[in-house]
C-alpha cells in the first residue's frame, strides 16, 4: 500500500484508497472497524484502529478503551525514557565539554567521576581518578589537606561551600591555583558532592602583577627625590612621601588629612581653592598635566621657589589629584650662578693685555659677584705657594690676622691639604675652610682662622688648579655662602678661562718684548689658541654637566652621542677640524633642555601640544644660548640648530631639507636617534639597538643621509662599534 501511495498524486492515492478499502473489507470479512483515540493529560498523541469480522459490543468496546489506556500508558513510558535518555545525553556533553572542571566524588572524597577539563587540569585520566580519595592521590599540598577536610565535612552536614582557593598538585609535578566551589547533590539515592574547580593561575599572575606594580610605585614614590603628594577631592593629603617630609618638614602622620594649601605661601591659597572647587565640579582645569611655579611654605615658616605638576586620576569612583614637587632653589642659584661667572669670564678675557691686568680683573669681578677670592702661586722649586692676589674685604682681615702684609706671604706647599690634587689639575670642593687655612698658618695664629671664616661668611669653598702652556701655576680660592658643590663644573670653567686669559696675556707681553722672535711669538700663539679650545671644550664639558646635573635621566646621552657621532665623521673622512667642531656639538647638543622643566623631559605617555612645542624648542634655545656665551672656532650654534631637520624637510625649527642641511648635522641626527632608541628613559624601556638600527634603514634617504646611515650600520654590523 504505501508503495501505491508514493507512486501517484495525493488527492489520487485519497480517491483510490476510498474505492479500494470497502473492497479489502469485503475480501478480508471485516464487518466492523473501531478508531480509538489514545489520550495523554487530556491531548491526543494517537489513534488505535481495531477490526473485526463481527459486530462490537458494549463490553468489547469497554475493554479497547481499557487497552488504549494501557496502550497510552506504555507510550508516555517509553517517551519519557526517551526524555531522560536525551537529557542525559545533552548533560553529559555539556558535563564533558564545560570549560570548567567538573568532578563528582562521595562523602569520604573518593572520586566516582569527572570532565575532560578535570583531567586536563590535573593531568590524570578519569581512570586514574575514580575510585581514589585526593589523599591517596596527593592531590593537595600538607599545609592544605586541613581545609579540604573541613570543606568535606561542611558537605557531609548537607552544606554547600565556597568559592575557596586551593592549590592542586599535578601529576607532572607542577602545581595550579583554583577557586572551588562544592554542592551536596542526590543521585540514585546517594549523596554525592559535585564540585566545580576553576584554574586561577592568569587571575593570580594578574593580582601578583599588579601588587609587584603597587608595590614598586610606593617604592619608586618613597625613594624619589621629589615630593609626591596625593589630595583626594576634598584637598586632603592621603599621600607623602619621604621627600615630601624632608622637603617640608612635616612628618607623615603630621601631614595626614591636612589640605595641599597648607604647605603654600598664603597668596596662592584662595587660587588653589577655586582651581580645585572648580575641576571637581566641571572637570576643567588650567593645570592638570601642567608645570607651575609656586612658593613653599615649610613648618619653620620659610618660603622657598617650587615646581608643581598635578595629575588627576580615579579609583573606585572617587577623583585624587597627585603633585610631584621639585624644590629649585639650587637649580635657581645655579643658574644665576653659572651666568654671571660666563659673562665675568667673557669680559676678563675682552679686558686683559698682561699677567697683573688678568688677576686684577679676576679679583674685581669676583668681588662685583659677592664672593670671596683669592690666587696662590708656586715658586720655581713648586715646593711654596705664594699669596698673589686677594679680594679687598679677605685681604683686610688677612693682614690684621698675619700682623703684616698678606700678599706676598709664603708658605709650605705640604701644610696644604689639598696640594696632590692642585698638582694634578683638579678643582676640589672644600667642606671646612678653617681646618684647610688653619695648618699653614703659624701656630698662634691658628685658634683665630674659625673666626676669621665666620666673619667673612666664607665657611666652604672651592679650589681650581690653574695651568699654564700645560703646567701648573698654583690655585683659585673662590668662596661664599651661594657656592655649593653643585658649583665644581662652572668654577672648573671660570679657571680655565682665567688660565686661557693668562696664557694670551703671557703670550701678548712676550710678543711685545721679543719683536724679533716673531716666528716663535707666532708658535706659541699657535699653542695659545690650542689652550683656548681646551678651555672652549672646558666650557662645553661644564654646560654639559650642568644640564646632565639637572636632568640625570639623560646622564652620559650626549657623551655617547658625541663619540657615535665621531666615529661616523671619520669613516666618511671628514677633516680632522670638522670632526672637532662637530665633537664639541654632540656634548652639548641637548643644552636647550636646560629651560624645559625635568618633568616635562620625562613625562611617560602623550605629550601634550605645548609640552611638545617645549622641546622641539630646545634646538633654537641651545643655539640661542651658545651665540650668546663664548665665541668657537667651528660652527657649534648651527649644529645643534640643526640637529632635528630631516631630509624631506619634515624636521625643525626651519624645515630645512637635503643639502641645506650641514653635514655636521645630518651625522648628528642618525647618531642622536640610534643612541637614543637604545637606550632606557624614564618614560619608556629601551628600544633596543637593532630597533634603532631598523629606524634608520628604514628611512634612509627619507629622513636621514643615506651616506650617513650606511656609514653607521656599518660600524655597528661589521666593525662592532659600542657606546662604551
Amino acid at each position: 500500500m504505501a508503495e501505491f501511495t508514493a507512486t501517484v498524486h495525493p488527492r489520487q492515492a485519497r480517491k483510490a484508497l476510498q474505492r479500494l478499502i470497502p473492497r479489502l473489507r469485503k475480501i478480508m470479512g471485516i464487518r466492523s472497524v473501531v478508531n480509538v483515540p489514545l489520550v495523554s493529560e487530556g491531548e491526543a498523541i494517537g489513534l488505535m484502529d481495531v477490526a473485526s469480522d463481527e459486530p462490537f459490543t458494549e463490553s468489547d468496546l469497554q475493554r479497547l478503551e481499557a487497552i488504549s489506556g494501557q496502550l497510552t500508558t506504555i507510550i508516555e513510558r517509553k517517551q519519557a525514557e526517551e526524555e531522560v535518555r536525551n537529557s542525559e545525553e545533552r548533560l553529559r556533553v555539556l558535563f564533558e565539554l564545560a570549560p570548567d572542571s567538573i568532578y563528582l566524588n562521595d562523602l569520604r572524597g573518593n572520586f566516582v567521576d569527572g570532565n575532560k577539563a578535570a583531567e586536563e587540569l590535573i593531568g590524570y585520566k578519569k581512570e586514574e581518578l575514580v575510585g581514589h580519595s585526593f589523599l591517596k592521590l596527593k592531590l593537595l599540598p600538607l599545609d592544605q589537606i586541613p581545609k579540604a577536610v573541613a570543606l568535606l565535612a561542611r558537605n557531609v552536614l548537607g552544606r554547600p561551600t565556597g568559592p575557596d582557593e586551593l592549590t592542586l598538585n599535578r601529576k607532572d609535578g607542577g602545581q595550579v591555583p583554583v577557586e572551588i566551589r562544592t554542592f551536596p547533590v542526590k543521585i540514585k539515592g546517594q549523596t554525592l558532592v559535585l564540585g566545580i574547580a576553576r584554574d586561577v593561575t592568569e587571575r593570580k599572575l594578574a593580582e601578583e602583577s599588579l601588587q609587584e606594580s603597587e608595590e614598586r610605585f610606593r617604592s619608586v614614590a618613597q625613594t624619589a627625590g621629589d615630593a609626591i603628594i596625593t589630595v583626594d577631592s576634598r584637598g586632603n593629603i592621603v599621600f607623602w612621601n619621604q621627600a615630601a617630609e624632608i622637603m617640608f618638614g612635616y612628618s607623615v602622620d603630621e601631614a595626614a588629612g591636612k589640605p595641599l594649601t597648607f604647605i603654600m605661601s598664603e597668596r596662592f591659597r584662595e587660587a588653589h581653592r577655586k582651581a580645585l572647587k572648580r575641576v571637581v565640579s566641571t572637570g576643567e582645569s588650567r593645570i592638570i598635566g601642567e608645570t607651575v611655579g609656586v612658593a613653599g611654605l615649610r613648618k619653620d615658616g620659610s618660603k622657598f621657589p617650587i615646581e608643581l605638576s598635578l595629575a588627576a586620576w580615579e579609583s573606585k569612583g572617587e577623583g585624587f589629584f597627585t603633585a610631584i614637587i621639585r624644590d629649585i632653589t639650587e637649580r635657581k642659584r645655579a643658574e644665576g650662578t653659572l651666568h654671571t661667572l660666563n659673562a665675568a669670564a667673557a669680559a676678563i678675557q675682552r679686558a686683559a693685555r698682561t699677567s697683573e691686568a688678568v688677576f686684577t680683573a679676576v679679583m674685581e669681578e669676583l668681588q662685583i659677584l659677592g664672593l670671596t677670592s683669592a690666587i696662590y702661586l708656586l715658586d720655581e722649586t713648586r715646593q711654596h705657594y705664594t699669596i698673589h692676589h686677594m679680594t679687598v674685604p679677605t685681604l683686610a682681615l688677612a693682614e690684621r690676622l698675619l700682623g703684616s702684609k698678606a700678599l706676598g706671604y709664603t708658605f709650605s706647599a705640604k701644610q696644604l691639604s689639598i696640594n696632590r690634587q692642585i698638582l694634578a689639575g683638579e678643582t676640589v670642593f672644600i667642606p671646612d675652610i678653617a681646618a684647610l687655612w688653619a695648618p699653614v698658618l703659624p701656630a698662634p695664629l691658628r685658634p683665630l682662622v674659625p673666626e676669621a671664616t665666620r666673619l667673612l661668611e666664607m665657611p666652604w669653598g672651592i679650589a681650581a688648579s690653574l695651568s699654564v702652556k700645560e703646567e701648573i701655576i698654583g690655585f683659585l680660592g673662590v668662596s661664599g655662602g651661594r657656592l655649593t658643590e653643585a658649583d665644581v663644573p662652572t668654577v672648573t670653567a671660570f679657571a680655565n678661562q682665567m688660565a686661557a686669559a693668562l696664557e694670551n696675556a703671557h703670550l701678548f707681553e712676550q710678543a711685545q718684548q721679543e719683536i724679533t722672535e716673531r716666528k716663535r711669538a707666532e708658535e706659541e700663539l699657535r699653542h695659545s689658541y690650542g689652550r683656548v679650545e681646551r678651555a672652549l671644550e672646558g666650557t662645553i664639558h661644564a654646560l654639559a654637566s650642568a644640564l646632565e646635573m639637572r636632568d640625570p635621566y639623560t646622564a652620559g646621552h650626549q657623551r655617547r652621542v658625541a663619540r657615535l657621532a665621531c666615529a661616523i665623521a671619520n669613516e666618511m673622512d671628514l677633516p680632522k677640524e670638522q670632526i672637532e667642531g662637530l665633537r664639541m656639538a654632540g656634548l652639548i647638543h641637548d643644552l636647550g633642555k636646560i629651560n624645559i622643566p625635568a618633568e616635562i623631559l620625562s613625562k611617560p605617555g602623550r605629550l601634550i601640544k605645548i609640552e611638545l612645542g617645549m622641546i622641539q624648542a630646545h634646538s633654537q634655545a641651545g643655539c640661542d644660548v651658545l651665540k650668546g656665551t663664548t665665541e668657537f672656532p667651528w660652527p657649534v650654534a648651527q649644529i645643534v640648530l640643526q640637529h632635528h631637520e630631516r631630509m624631506d624637510g619634515s624636521g625643525y625649527p626651519a624645515g630645512l631639507s637635503g643639502d641645506e642641511i650641514m653635514v655636521e648635522a645630518r651625522i648628528l641626527a642618525v647618531a642622536d636617534v640610534v643612541e637614543a632608541m637604545s637606550s632606557h628613559r624614564p618614560y619608556r624601556p629601551t628600544l633596543g639597538l637593532d630597533k634603532a638600527l631598523e629606524e634608520i634603514s628604514e628611512n634612509r634617504g627619507i629622513l636621514y643621509d643615506p651616506e650617513v646611515v650606511d656609514v653607521c650600520l656599518k660600524l655597528f654590523t661589521e666593525e662592532g662599534f659600542t657606546f662604551e
